[in-house]
């Protein structure tokens, strides 16, 4: 078996077959949509942000995680890394025209 950095795997108590999964986007400087709203894939959500960091980072930025209970637990109970879950190009596979994008977006800021 191979041995993976802690964060490639689920947190203790991560329950993939709870009644509920949470999707929480944490730091977004505006939320563009309502609870309990149906959203689609490429759907502008809200906008990344800095909220809630007293230290560490000083840029925007988006934290994403994938939760079976709805509260902070320490550590990495009850979380799995979303990247498990979710379909995503790793930077190594992206297109010049995909990488222009991701430069546009990081120029034009996150106001």
């Amino acid at each position: 078996m191979q041995s993976l950095p802690k964060e490639y795997l689920e947190g203790e108590g991560f329950n993939k077959n709870s009644d509920k999964i949470y999707f929480v986007y944490y730091h977004m400087s505006k939320i563009l949509v309502n609870e309990g709203q149906d959203v689609n894939a490429g759907d502008v959500i809200g906008k990344s942000g800095i909220t809630g960091i007293e230290l560490g980072t000083h840029g925007p930025h988006l934290h994403f995680e994938i939760k079976s209970v709805n509260s902070f637990p320490s550590g990495l109970a009850g979380r799995v890394n979303p990247a498990l879950y979710l379909d995503y190009k790793k930077k190594s596979k992206l297109t010049e025209a995909e990488m222009n994008i991701q430069r546009k977006r990081k120029e034009k800021g996150y106001k």
